[in-house]
């Protein structure tokens, strides 16, 4: 009798063994990866609600050498020390912080003008040569590093000029011109221009300057609380079938009301025309503050808007990376560009329909 109590003894710590164990390489794996670690590969999900990166603003996705890069606004007091990288192969299970400095970060402030508020980095390579586009003191500025992962170092300390903007998003052309969109304040509102690039992507040809949107549809400047200075901001270019989209954020970051709209044109200068169905992406029962969006393909090619929301129903910050996929589809009007619909804002769990990208 008592030998069979202590073997069932025994069997019952082992088998507190094994789970403790199990659950110890679970946590283990779900710091490697992050918060959207899945047990079951041949399954891969997403679930905006608890966020796909919990402290990531701004967020935006290079794509090279068979992984993603994602770059953005950092959470915390991180935001006043340069900005972080995190790797992916799948747009969904991400690294901890990658970049070559302390604390993953690809850009220390050390390297840059500026010593505080580092906001929305986007990067771009061009002949083995990364360009990151930053703000930094609400001021343009643009870093260089032979990695993604950095550093990313300013030869010149400087701003890109003298004018208070944020937000740049740089757009290359068929024809290899560049252009770069960007937030001014200069009409005691956020506007967002756009400006030809020179041949060395550093400097703005500022004769070219153009003013593409403003606050002129009612959902833009929705919330009373902040309707004294209109913001659109968050600018993103996709070219489609020769046309040109120029999404955008209406209302206040801190908003609820914080929403994605586009407009089109047919010069990457404008005039441009907002649609008609805007807002495109806006808050949703259980996810608030959706905006600030990028584009990326997704390892089967589809079409993957990148945005953040609010941290949950009551608090902004630190706010969360989201993805949602979507595709064009065609006007009903057919004298009307195509219409970009996006399969989202989603807050929950969501099977996605590809695997990682091929090893390179």
């Amino acid at each position: 009798m008592r030998k069979g109590i202590h073997l069932r003894n025994i069997m019952s710590r082992r088998t507190a063994v094994v789970a403790a164990v199990f659950a110890c390489v679970q946590f283990s794996l779900a710091q490697e990866v992050g918060p959207s670690l899945k047990l079951h590969p041949e399954e891969l999900f997403y679930d905006n609600s608890v966020g796909v990166v919990p402290e990531m603003a701004d967020p935006f996705i290079l794509q090279t050498g068979g992984k993603y890069y994602l770059y953005g606004t950092d959470g915390g007091r991180d935001v006043h020390l340069g900005f972080k990288v995190y790797v992916s192969t799948d747009l969904v299970n991400w690294s901890e912080p990658a970049g070559v400095h302390s604390g993953g970060r690809a850009l220390e402030k050390a390297n840059s003008w500026g010593t505080r508020g580092f906001w929305g980095a986007e990067v771009y390579e061009r002949n083995g040569t990364f360009y990151m586009y930053y703000t930094v003191e609400e001021h343009l500025a643009i870093a260089t590093s032979a990695s993604p992962l950095g550093p990313f170092v300013q030869a010149v300390k400087k701003p890109v000029w003298p004018q208070r903007a944020i937000d740049p998003h740089l757009f290359v052309d068929d024809d290899g011109k560049a252009y770069m969109y960007y937030v001014s304040f200069e009409n005691r509102s956020n506007d967002i221009y756009v400006v030809e690039m020179k041949e060395d992507w550093m400097t703005p040809k500022e004769e070219t300057k153009r003013r593409c949107i403003w606050y002129t549809q009612p959902w833009e400047n929705a919330d009373p609380k902040y309707a004294k200075w209109p913001v659109t901001e968050g600018s993103a270019v996709l070219k489609h079938k020769g046309v040109y989209y120029l999404f955008y954020t209406g209302n206040h970051y801190l908003s609820q009301k914080y929403a994605v709209g586009y407009a089109t044109a047919s010069s990457p200068f404008g005039p441009w025309t907002k649609h008609d169905g805007n807002p495109i992406l806006q808050q949703t029962e259980n996810l608030r503050g959706t905006g600030h969006c990028s584009f990326v393909r997704a390892p089967n090619r589809e079409l993957i808007m990148v945005y953040h929301s609010h941290k949950n129903l009551s608090t902004p910050g630190p706010r969360k990376m989201a993805i949602d996929r979507c595709e064009f589809v065609a006007n009903p009007d057919k004298s009307k560009p195509d219409i970009l619909k996006v399969k989202g804002p989603t807050d929950s769990r969501q099977v996605v329909p590809w695997k990682s990208l091929p090893g390179k």
